[in-house]
């Protein structure tokens, strides 16, 4: 069984996958941001989140960067919040600056997931390290509003072994700054510098990402491509199809899944892990 350790508490992965349920305190979330904040947290813990990523800067194509004391009004409230409810649940921070992910580690999150690799902020894996927290590094190129740009859609090398390397580049650079490397999940960024068909090939395509040695995990919810193939316009009418993808992503051997609608992805894979023995 693989441990991974956050801050001193082992978080396993044993048979069955685990689930990160998204808590956006950001404007234009793909959730829905009219519940309030605690009922949020409570339901995504009675759902069965292992994990709540709090996110209070929007990473999604186009989006431009929030400034950091409005990042840390949106994230710290909500750290604090989730821990009022709750002092197990383990909190990932989805953030690319060490000024946030060191206020909220200090409020008690576990985890660091940042969308640029750790490349954004060069302090921001040292803070991660200086506080034995966890590190989800994902692979990206450039910024959110310039990642979909031609030129960061070309694979010259291929897109596998592309992303592969590069995000190879990155965990070495984590693990220099001192993050141990069972405290690492690699994320190799569907949606992020990638196109649709590229984003469904970071899934079946996955036997060269879990040879890096590290958990992946898969974050497709709600997200572009699954419109393209679905032909739902509306992301918040993409569950069914993030329910899909989820599966397929645990079927290529990824151990977490990053999702909106917690209940509808683990009954999906409740009951393919039953039907498949797992």
């Amino acid at each position: 069984m693989t441990v991974l350790n956050f801050r001193g508490r082992p978080f396993p992965l044993d048979g069955f996958p685990k689930i990160m349920g998204i808590l956006n305190v950001t404007p234009d979330s793909f959730s829905d941001g009219r519940i309030p904040l605690a009922e949020r947290i409570k339901k995504l813990i009675r759902e069965g989140a292992d994990i709540i990523d709090i996110g209070g800067e929007s990473t999604r194509p186009g989006s431009r960067e929030v400034p950091l004391e409005e990042e840390l009004g949106r994230v710290l409230p909500a750290v604090r919040a989730v821990r009022k409810i709750s002092q197990e649940i383990f909190i990932s921070i989805d953030t690319r600056k060490s000024q946030v992910a060191e206020e909220a580690l200090k409020l008690g999150a576990d985890i660091i997931n940042d969308v640029s690799g750790f490349l954004f902020d060069p302090e921001l894996a040292s803070v991660t390290a200086r506080y034995d927290a966890g590190a989800i590094v994902m692979h990206s190129r450039s910024t959110p509003d310039k990642m979909q740009s031609k030129e960061n859609l070309v694979y010259a090398g291929g897109l596998i072994d592309t992303v592969v390397e590069e995000l190879r580049g990155m965990m070495e650079r984590v693990i220099a700054s001192g993050v141990r490397r069972d405290a690492i999940i690699l994320d190799p960024g569907i949606g992020f510098a990638k196109s649709g068909e590229q984003s469904a090939a970071l899934i079946y395509q996955s036997e060269k990402l879990l040879a890096l040695g590290c958990p992946l995990l898969s974050g497709p919810s709600r997200k572009s491509f699954i419109g393209r193939i679905t032909g739902e316009e509306n992301p918040l009418e993409r569950d069914f199809g993030t329910c899909g993808s989820a599966i397929a992503s645990v079927a290529k051997g990824y151990r977490i899944i990053r999702v909106h609608n917690v209940k509808a992805a683990l009954d999906s894979l409740k009951v393919y892990c039953a039907c498949m023995g797992m």
